[in-house]
This record gives structure tokens, C-alpha cells and sequence, in this order.
């Protein structure tokens, strides 16, 4: 399976995964239409990966071993999960569990890469994920009852804008010190941009004086 499919799939995953917590909670009406928005939210995120260029996962293929990696990491969170452990702090700490390694190691990377060249749809991606984030944020502190989990969820935030600024890191260019060489061409054509210039001077050193004074003496003798 290619980046972008394993990507999709990740997302199917959270869509199940908040799907089938609103189905547990269904008999609390605020919590199980906060999990209905949370897989809402991930719907939109699949459309929105989904609208994006072929050329752009192209030039993700440099980075696709570490977000394959931060998939993988996720997918694996919701594998070893206990279904019988299903205390509304529990499910906020599962969400945590995937959401984390998704926010900073898979969508992080993927609005970088949209900044470069496609910076209308990386402001538009990157609207989404924040909203999503702050309703998680929002929900958690309102409802898990732990402040651990909600201090969890706000550094989730935070990380996610401090990340997602960081400015891209230009190469290097290394400056060698010392003599420059030059090249015997241009050895060459500095020495004729010279020549003349000196040729000139001392042209003007040996130049012999004017000779019209002897001829007006001898002109002088000659009427005498």
C-alpha cells in the first residue's frame, strides 16, 4: 500500500474509532454527539488529503519511511486497546493515544510540504486539524475529569502550532577561507585589461620632444 493509501486508512480508523464511542455513549446525548463531530472531523480531514495534487505525494516519497513509521505507531495504539475498559477518561486517554503520533509526525510533515507550493491548501488543511485539535482540547477539559489528560490535550495543541511554524531550514553553503585561485585565463585577462594602461605611461615617458624649434632655426640661417 502506497503513503497516501496507508494515510486513508489511518483515517478510517478514527472514524471507527469515534463512531463506535458515540454508539457507547449513545444514552448521554452531549457525549455522544461530541464523538459524532470528533469522526466528523476526520471525514473532512480524508477529503481534504484526498483533493490534493498527485505531484504532491510525489514529493513526499523522502519522507515516507518516518510517516509510514508514525502510522504504523497509531494503528497499533487502537490494536491493544481493551474493549472492556470503556470509563469516559479511559476513552479520552484512547484518543489521545491516536491522535498524538497522527498530529505531529503525520499531518506536521504533510502542511510543511503544502507550504512550499500549494500554500492555499495547506492553510486549509491546517484549519481543520487545529479546529479538530481544539475541540479534543475542549471536550477533554470539560469532560474527563483528569488533569493530566486535559494539560495532555493542550500540549498536543501547542506542539502542533510550535511545529507547524518552524520555518523550512535552508541549506547550508560552506565558504572556504583563504586565497582564492585564479584561473591562468583569468591571470590572462587581467594582465591585457593592464597592458594598455602601462603601455600608455610609458609611451608618454619616452615620447620625443617636438622638433620645431630646430627647424625654425635652421630656416633663420638660411635668409642670412
Amino acid at each position: 500500500m502506497n503513503l497516501q493509501g496507508s494515510i486513508l486508512r489511518l483515517q478510517k480508523i478514527g472514524v471507527d474509532l469515534y463512531v463506535d464511542l458515540a454508539q457507547y455513549f449513545r444514552e448521554n446525548n452531549l457525549i455522544r454527539d461530541t464523538w459524532d463531530a470528533m469522526a466528523q472531523d476526520e471525514l473532512q480531514q480524508i477529503t481534504g488529503l484526498d483533493a490534493l495534487p498527485r505531484s504532491f505525494w510525489n514529493r513526499l516519497r523522502r519522507e515516507q519511511n518516518g510517516l509510514l513509521q508514525a502510522i504504523h505507531s497509531s494503528s497499533s495504539s487502537q490494536a491493544t486497546e481493551k474493549p472492556e475498559d470503556r470509563s469516559l477518561r479511559r476513552c479520552f486517554a484512547r484518543t489521545l493515544d491516536f491522535e498524538e503520533p497522527v498530529i505531529l509526525r503525520v499531518y506536521v510533515p504533510l502542511i510543511r510540504q503544502l507550504r512550499q507550493e500549494w500554500t492555499g491548501k495547506a492553510l486549509d488543511f491546517y484549519i481543520m486539524v487545529k479546529a479538530h485539535l481544539a475541540r479534543i482540547n475542549r471536550v477533554t477539559e470539560a469532560f474527563s475529569g483528569d488533569p493530566l489528560l486535559t494539560q495532555r490535550s493542550a500540549a498536543l495543541l501547542q506542539e502542533f502550532e510550535k511545529q507547524v511554524q518552524v520555518p523550512q531550514v535552508k541549506p547550508k553553503v560552506k565558504v572556504f577561507k583563504g586565497k582564492t585561485r585564479v584561473s591562468r585565463s583569468a591571470r590572462a585577462g587581467k594582465m591585457k585589461e593592464r597592458l594598455p594602461a602601462k603601455i600608455s605611461n610609458r609611451a608618454r615617458a619616452r615620447r620625443p620632444k617636438p622638433l620645431f624649434e630646430k627647424i625654425s632655426l635652421r630656416r633663420r640661417r638660411a635668409r642670412r
